[in-house]
């Protein structure tokens, strides 16, 4: 959450609309690029086409392509991201499991499918580490959009979009 001058903060918000207009996003004003053992160069969101895209309708599923370079070989290294709302509350985290990568230009794609999320703005925090050691972690740059149901299958469609943060379908049994 931001504190401070309204102005600036609204600010902010507004330019963040801006920014979601994009699906690739790089990295070169971040402080650890390029003075890190490891430190992203780009992030590229998709749909389930393939397609570059920053725009997904609920239940959709987002391909997240995230490529770092590495200037050491990396033993034990894992990868994840964070999606927090438009209001900066956590919502999920995922990572990979401890994975070797190698000197040079590396790549790790995340397949977040059904996405049920309420509509709205979603930010990505992303971060590469080892052991303890923080190598390179990144909450500012990355925005999505989730969009209200346009084309859901009747068995499947979600009733009110505005019933919380995760939209989840749970199976029940009626006895």
């Amino acid at each position: 959450m931001d504190y401070g001058n309204i102005s600036d903060t609204i600010k902010k918000y507004l330019d963040v609309g801006n920014t979601i207009s994009s699906s690739v996003f790089t990295f070169e004003d971040s402080p650890n690029f390029k003075t890190s053992k490891a430190y992203f160069t780009k992030v590229e969101l998709r749909d389930k086409k393939g397609e570059l895209c920053s725009d997904y309708p609920v239940g959709d599923t987002i391909d997240i392509h995230m490529q770092f370079e590495s200037t050491i070989p990396l033993e034990g290294t894992v990868v994840g991201f964070g999606i927090l709302s438009a209001t900066e509350l956590p919502i999920i985290t995922t990572w990979s499991r401890p994975e070797n990568f190698k000197i040079g230009l590396n790549e790790i794609v995340f397949t977040f499918e059904k996405v049920y999320l309420v509509p709205g703005i979603y930010k990505l925090v992303i971060g590469i580490s080892r052991g303890n050691e923080s190598l390179d972690y990144n909450t500012s740059t990355v925005f999505f959009n989730i969009s209200d149901i346009i084309n859901m299958p009747e068995s499947n469609r979600v009733v009110n979009t505005n019933s919380g943060i995760l939209l989840n379908q749970f199976p029940y049994k009626i006895s």
